[in-house]
């Protein structure tokens, strides 16, 4: 019995890792010098909150803004702030008034609008905190976590950048 416990704990240790390992693989950010790291996806009620730490890994202090929603028309539309749970709702700040109710960097914050500024110091690791309300009671992943950024030392114009993160486990 002592070794079916042992066992079952490490085969219970292992699949946590490879949950959150997978997780981690999912996550993706237009600017290679900043990294995004998963931590925790929690839900109380019907609030979620998700949780990353932001290291900035270039040679410079980086002060971004939070880039809500996108231009209609232009190059830059797939460059919005949503959410899509496994249950099929959208989760998106249009108007100030959705479901995506903040987004808190470093201890600035909460942004509820675009033009919301944070700083990332070279080399320090930052908590970014997303909160969500009215997440559906079935929900049990993120399918899909899109948050838009501007002035962070990418290529393109206003040195736009996305992090994209796919399959985000919420923990209730």
């Amino acid at each position: 019995m002592r070794a079916f416990t042992k066992t079952l704990f490490f085969l219970s240790a292992v699949f946590s890792s490879l949950v959150l390992a997978q997780a981690q693989d999912s996550v993706t950010f237009s600017n290679p010098d900043i990294s995004f790291v998963f931590k925790r996806c929690t839900c109380s009620g019907s609030t979620a909150y998700i949780d990353f730490m932001v290291t900035n890994q270039s040679d410079t202090d980086i002060r971004g803004f939070l880039n809500y929603t996108s231009e209609s028309g232009s190059d830059y539309a797939a460059y919005y702030t949503a959410a899509y749970d496994d249950e099929g709702n959208v989760y998106r700040i249009q108007n100030q008034n959705n479901k995506l109710s903040g987004i808190v960097i470093g201890g600035s914050g909460p942004g509820y609008q675009s033009g919301f500024s944070f700083d990332l110091p070279k080399g320090i690791p930052v908590k970014m905190r997303i909160t969500l309300t009215g997440v559906d009671e079935y929900a049990t992943k993120f399918s899909l976590l899109k948050v838009a950024f501007r002035d962070m030392k990418t290529p393109i114009a206003y040195g736009i950048a996305l992090l994209e993160a796919r399959g985000l486990p919420i923990t209730r």
